[in-house]
């Protein structure tokens, strides 16, 4: 998957549980490239991917809680 030129590439909002971003191109976007937005996260596994030339960030959590959260 590639997302470029939007406004945040990946956004999670709420409750989540198990989430999995895979082999995922998220670049050039106006706002942040994988967003947690006041997020209840379990666990999260975030694999292959590019994040990069995201104006608001690569990676970035606001609010919520983040329990497990794997960048390989």
């Amino acid at each position: 998957v590639l997302v470029r030129g939007c406004r945040h590439g990946l956004r999670l909002t709420g409750r989540n549980r198990n989430v999995t971003v895979s082999d995922c191109h998220l670049y050039h976007n106006r706002g942040v490239g994988l967003f947690l937005d006041r997020v209840n996260l379990h666990q999260m596994n975030v694999t292959g991917c590019h994040v990069s030339y995201n104006l608001g960030g690569g990676v970035v959590v606001k609010a919520g809680e983040v329990r497990n959260l794997h960048v390989s």
